[in-house]
């Protein structure tokens, strides 16, 4: 199986607290989380694109399209939940991000050509491994976030093959 690489949204403190709390409500219920993967990579984010591989080219127009909308403040606007392998669900949190920011993500999407799925759902995943009868629970776990918004701040390029993450792009700070 081809690892993907990617080019993802992290959020600023406040959001990564926002997304580490659902984490934790999952584990404390005794279910499955992202709070259970401890790689150094593991951080909230909303993957931008997803692909085999991602050249310095896509890396540029990454900055180029991406990062003068940062910062971005999106509505976390509910819960979805994804089709995963081997029978598992992912929950996440679904994000509304602004006409603009979709129309340059879907243009980057469409640069790099080669990735893993068409146009883009922007969310923060929570659980990548339930199980069909845990999906219950686990929205029950997770709690009601009535107007809540998160800030992305920082571009950042996942490397699955040297292991490693790097910020293409940061938010100067206000």
């Amino acid at each position: 199986m081809t690892r993907m690489h990617s080019i993802e949204l992290l959020p600023d403190a406040a959001g990564h607290d926002l997304v580490r709390a659902d984490w934790t409500a999952l584990t404390d219920a005794g279910l499955p989380s992202l709070a259970d993967n401890t790689n150094a990579s593991n951080a909230p984010h909303v993957t931008v694109v997803g692909a085999p591989s991602i050249t310095a080219e896509h890396e540029r127009l990454a900055v180029d399209l991406v990062a003068p909308m940062l910062p971005l403040t999106a509505r976390v606007s509910g819960l979805g939940v994804l089709e995963g392998k081997r029978g598992r669900r992912a929950l996440a949190r679904l994000v509304e991000a602004p006409d603009p920011f979709v129309e340059a993500v879907l243009r980057l999407r469409e640069a790099v050509g080669d990735r893993r799925y068409g146009g883009w759902l922007p969310h923060l995943s929570a659980s990548l491994r339930l199980r069909p009868e845990q999906l219950g629970p686990a929205l029950d776990a997770l709690p009601d976030l009535e107007d809540a918004t998160v800030t992305f701040t920082v571009l950042r390029r996942w490397d699955p093959e040297a292991g490693e993450t790097r910020d293409l792009w940061s938010a100067p700070a206000r």
